[in-house]
């Protein structure tokens, strides 16, 4: 029987093992959209494995042109970017022809310098791999599934937003020097600040090999810095000591749009560092509208994004406020760094933490609205920690002299909230 092809739809991937069963060894991964070919063989293979020279779990994959001898080419010769995970990115075609040209590409087999058998850039051929002559679109293709890993891996660690050349600049940079130096790096470090500018200047200092500056990567790391900053659409550097009030003035500083639970949002807070700006005291305050009952399902990504068209399109606003909250998570919002706008004349001074609610007829202290409160006591509580705040220091919108909104509504008790916060952890 001729072999058959599959495509892999699980949105994790697949382990693929020595042989068929978990207890064999997992000795690599299948990636979402992948195509494999399962070869014809004798002998019995147990149901739900599936032997692609080695062995992969049946399920999520569908089945793809069935009884051809070979995986068909893509009509138009081009190789295939995988489509992304949902919620991940991958490396776009410009950004493999980037790294491609980074690398260097050799379309013969030859050994590197330990005496291993290499093809493409720089792909190790491994057991079952059989090559001989490829073209620059089949190297390309290989080079798809090589980077891979270090895509995973930045998905992983960053946790702000990125434009698609700034994931390829990211790319580039890992696959040269490695997921656990970035992982170490004060350039991860910036990232997640939100310190969008810093990063070709950071990227710089990556220059050295065996203990000297090479001229190779010197001009690398200018040509990843110049991908990073691209198409860039987003970049709130650290702001100034004393800057005044920003509401429809100043460019519009992004958003992190990325949800923890108390627990991963303590491990988030952690790693970031207030160098550039002190906040001074956290306000609390409630959306009103939308209220819980306008959103059953807390906020989504799609509500964090039309907040930020709010603010920035219709209000013409620098920022928003820092974190939204509701009864499944705490969304981070504005960088917590840099200054929001979220509360008048404190806007420089403050951290702003909306509450889903309207707490002036809602609920705050059970059903929804008492794990609305629950979140956002930890929400504060972390922050107070890390940044050494008195939580008696903790203002209610309505206490700014500048606003008419009553916010966050009677239903919110100051005195208890700094208390719970003030308990949070002890």
């Amino acid at each position: 029987m001729p072999d058959k092809n599959y495509r892999v739809t699980a949105e994790g991937g697949l382990n693929i093992r020595l042989g068929p069963g978990v207890d064999h060894k997992d000795v690599g991964n299948l990636a979402y959209g992948e195509l494999v070919r399962s070869p014809e063989m004798e002998g019995s293979v147990p149901e739900g494995w599936l032997p692609i020279l080695l062995f992969v779990s049946r399920e999520h994959l569908e089945g793809v042109g069935e009884g051809e001898e070979e995986v068909r080419e893509d009509p138009s010769n081009q190789v295939q970017v995988y489509p992304p995970v949902p919620g991940k990115m991958r490396t776009s075609r410009p950004g493999l022809e980037f790294i491609k040209n980074e690398e260097g590409c050799v379309l013969h087999v030859y050994d590197d310098p330990a005496g291993y058998p290499t093809i493409g850039v720089g792909h190790l051929i491994k057991p079952g791999e059989a090559f001989d002559q490829i073209t620059e679109e089949e190297a390309l293709q290989i080079l798809a599934r090589d980077l891979m890993v270090a895509e995973n891996e930045i998905n992983r660690m960053v946790r702000v937003p990125l434009t698609q050349n700034q994931f390829d600049t990211l790319v580039s940079f890992v696959f040269n020097v490695g997921s656990g130096n970035f992982e170490k790096s004060t350039l991860l470090k910036l990232i997640n600040q939100g310190q969008y500018d810093a990063v070709p200047g950071e990227l710089a200092k990556w220059r050295k090999a065996g203990g000297r500056v090479l001229p190779g990567l010197v001009a690398r790391r200018r040509r990843e810095g110049e991908l990073w900053g691209e198409g860039q659409e987003v970049s709130p550097a650290p702001p100034a000591e004393g800057m005044v009030e920003q509401t429809r003035a100043g460019k519009w500083k992004g958003i992190v749009g990325i949800t923890f639970t108390p627990e991963s949002f303590r491990e988030y807070v952690q790693g970031l560092s207030w160098d550039n700006w002190q906040p001074e005291f956290i306000v609390l305050h409630n959306t009103e509208a939308p209220s819980l009952a306008m959103r059953p399902n807390g906020f989504t990504l799609q509500h964090i994004l039309d907040l930020q068209a709010y603010y920035r399109d219709d209000c013409g606003w620098s920022a928003g406020p820092h974190l939204f909250v509701d009864d499944k998570q705490i969304w981070v919002f504005t960088p917590l760094t840099i200054p929001g706008v979220h509360a008048n004349s404190w806007n420089s001074r403050t951290l702003g933490v909306e509450m889903l609610g309207d707490y002036r007829t809602e609920p705050f202290d059970e059903g929804r609205g008492s794990t609305v409160k629950a979140n956002a006591v930890a929400a504060v509580a972390i922050l107070s920690e890390a940044l050494g705040l008195d939580p008696e220091t903790i203002m209610l919108h309505r206490e700014n002299g500048e606003t008419e909104h009553y916010c966050p509504g009677d239903h919110v008790d100051k005195e208890d909230f700094i208390r719970l916060v003030q308990e949070y952890g002890a």
